[in-house]
C-alpha cells in the first residue's frame, strides 16, 4: 500500500468513525426524548389520570417500546465499542480485572489467602444460576400461554407462580462501597469480584421491579379476569426474559471471577514459597506439587498432611494443618 492509499485509508476510517459516533448521539437523543414522551403522557403532565383498560395497555405498550429500544441502543453502542478496541467479546474483556491474581508473588497470595477465600464464599451464592434458569424456563413457557388467546385462561395462574418464583430470587452481595484495584492485593480481589457482583445486583433490582409494577397490575383481581388485557402482557414477559438472560450471563461471570480468585488462593503448584512464613497461617486445602518450594523444614512435614489429588499424584493438597516443629517420642 502506498503513501496516498494509506492516507485514503486513514481517512476513510476515520469518516466512519465520525459518523458512527455521530450516529450513536442520535440515537442516545432520540432514546431520551422517547422516554420523556413516554414518562409525559403516563404522568399525564405531573398527575397520574383515571386511565380505563385501553389507556393501560397503549402505556404499557409505550414503556415496552422505550425499555426494548434502549436496550437494542445498548447493544448496539456496546459492539461498536468492543470492535473499536478490537476485543473478541464483551464477556471476555471483563474478565481481564482476575487475569493477574496467579501472577501476584506467592508469597503474598499465601498470606492473604484466609481473607481472600472468606470473601469468594461473601460474594458466591451457589444456586443463583439454577434460580435464574429455573425462572427463565417459566417465561419462557408463560410467553407461549400469552401468545395464543386460547392459553389465555391457564396464564394467569402460571403468572402469579412466576411473580412469586421472581420475587424470591437470591441477593446478591456487593461492597459496601465501589473499590478500584490499586496495589492492594485483597482491593484487587474485591474490585475483581465486585465489579460483575454489582451488574448483577442491577439486573435483579430491574427484574424485581418490572416484576411488581409491571407484570404484578395484569393479575385478575377479586376473580376477574380479562383476556384482553393479558395479552398486553406479552411485551412486559419478554421484556423480563432478556433480563433474565442477561442476569444469568452476569451470574456467569462472578462466578468465573469467584473460581479465578479461588483457583489464585489455593493452587501453588510450582511456586517458590522457600522466603514464606508459615507460622500461623492456614494450609488447609492449599494444592501443590513437587516442584513447589517450601520453607527449610516444612516439606516433611507438609507431605504427610497431605493427600493425592489424583490418580497419578503429580499434584496434593494438605488435609490437615502442618507443623514445621516435631516433638521426640520420649518427651
Amino acid at each position: 500500500m502506498n503513501g496516498s492509499e494509506a492516507d485514503r485509508h486513514r481517512a476513510v476510517s476515520s469518516a466512519r468513525e465520525r459518523a458512527e459516533t455521530l450516529l450513536e448521539d442520535v440515537l442516545s437523543a432520540t432514546y431520551e426524548d422517547l422516554g420523556t414522551a413516554v414518562c409525559d403522557r403516563i404522568t399525564a403532565q405531573g398527575g397520574p389520570p383515571e386511565l380505563c383498560e385501553p389507556d393501560l395497555a397503549l402505556d404499557r405498550l409505550l414503556a415496552s417500546a422505550h425499555r426494548q429500544m434502549g436496550v437494542a441502543i445498548v447493544k448496539r453502542i456496546s459492539a461498536v465499542t468492543m470492535e473499536r478496541k478490537g476485543s473478541p467479546s464483551s464477556l471476555s474483556e471483563r474478565n481481564s480485572p482476575h487475569r493477574d491474581l496467579r501472577d501476584r508473588p506467592a508469597e503474598l497470595r499465601l498470606r492473604h489467602r484466609q481473607k481472600v477465600l472468606t470473601l469468594g464464599r461473601l460474594f458466591r451464592t451457589p444456586d443463583m444460576q439454577q434460580a435464574l434458569r429455573s425462572a427463565l424456563m417459566s417465561l419462557e413457557e408463560l410467553h407461549d400461554l400469552l401468545e395464543h388467546r386460547e392459553g389465555r385462561e391457564s396464564a394467569a395462574g402460571l403468572m402469579s407462580k412466576v411473580i412469586y418464583r421472581l420475587g424470591a430470587m437470591p441477593s446478591q452481595h456487593v461492597s459496601p462501597a465501589s473499590t478500584r484495584a490499586d496495589d492492594g492485593y485483597e482491593d484487587a480481589v474485591k474490585a475483581c469480584l465486585d465489579a460483575p457482583a454489582r451488574r448483577l445486583a442491577h439486573r435483579l433490582h430491574d427484574i424485581r421491579r418490572l416484576t411488581f409494577e409491571d407484570l404484578a397490575s395484569y393479575l385478575p383481581k377479586h376473580g376477574n379476569r380479562v383476556l384482553e388485557s393479558l395479552g398486553g402482557a406479552t411485551e412486559v414477559v419478554q421484556d423480563l426474559r432478556h433480563d433474565v438472560e442477561r442476569a444469568l450471563d452476569e451470574a456467569v461471570v462472578l462466578e468465573d471471577a469467584i473460581e479465578a480468585v479461588m483457583s489464585a488462593s489455593n493452587d501453588f503448584c510450582g511456586a517458590d514459597l522457600q522466603s514464606a512464613t508459615l507460622e500461623g497461617i492456614s494450609l488447609r486445602g492449599v494444592i501443590w506439587n513437587l516442584d513447589t518450594v517450601w520453607p527449610v523444614g516444612w516439606e516433611d512435614c507438609i507431605r504427610r498432611s497431605s493427600l493425592p489429588r489424583n490418580e497419578a499424584e503429580t499434584e496434593l493438597v494438605i488435609a490437615a494443618e502442618p507443623c514445621a516443629r516435631s516433638m521426640h517420642a520420649d518427651v
